[in-house]
């Protein structure tokens, strides 16, 4: 199994990558071209060439630490091993109710987030558009 194909599990990981994971030993796993990019008083994001997965870290304590992690575009894993890039929030209208993140509303991000399973946030690809697929899946810490 590649690296594009691990089930994502809310609040906890993205195939063989865990949240709060060490920057060493998250390079350590990574078995692909990657780029690294440091936002000034903000997290270091390591993105996959092609940006199917992208690495959050921050700092705490001296050490960088896997705080989310994002899937997008031709990433194949899935989410209770259906759910992922290309399906719909109205897939998993059976399976929990969500809502709109209404903090990051005011910073224009439009995110889905699910009731029963926390950790885990959805964008499509019209914003608050149910119906469009899904273009981005996000993994974090509660």
């Amino acid at each position: 199994m590649g690296y594009l194909d691990g089930d994502l599990v809310a609040g906890y990981r993205v195939g063989q990558f865990l949240l709060d994971t060490e920057l060493k030993d998250l390079i350590k796993l990574i078995d692909f071209d990657y780029d690294c990019e440091e936002i000034a008083n903000g997290p270091k994001i390591i993105k996959d060439k092609s940006c199917n997965i992208e690495f959050y870290l921050n700092e705490t304590n001296n050490k960088y630490r896997i705080t989310s992690i994002r899937v997008s575009k031709d990433y194949k894993g899935k989410f209770l091993n259906k759910f992922g890039i290309g399906t719909t929030m109205v897939d998993l209208k059976g399976v929990s109710e969500y809502t709109f993140d209404k903090e990051l509303l005011e910073q224009n991000t439009y995110y889905f987030e699910l009731f029963e399973y926390k950790g885990i946030e959805f964008v499509t690809e019209i914003p608050w558009d149910e119906a469009t697929p899904i273009i981005c899946i996000d993994i974090f810490k509660e």
